[in-house]
């Protein structure tokens, strides 16, 4: 069955952010999740530093 019970429509979270169901499948998903995780693992003076000054 390829047709879904209730359609889910892209939705436009915030100006510029938009929800795109389906888009990525599941193999993809995990790698970004993954890469994500990866980032966030990075020692905090290099994120400190990689913000413009403003933004302290």
């Amino acid at each position: 069955m390829e047709a879904e019970l209730f359609p889910r429509n892209r939705t436009e979270i915030a100006p510029g952010a938009v929800h795109v169901p389906d888009w990525l499948d599941a193999e993809r998903q995990r790698e970004l999740l993954s890469a994500c995780r990866e980032w966030a693992r990075r020692p905090r003076d290099c994120a400190r530093s990689a913000r413009p000054a403003a933004a302290r």
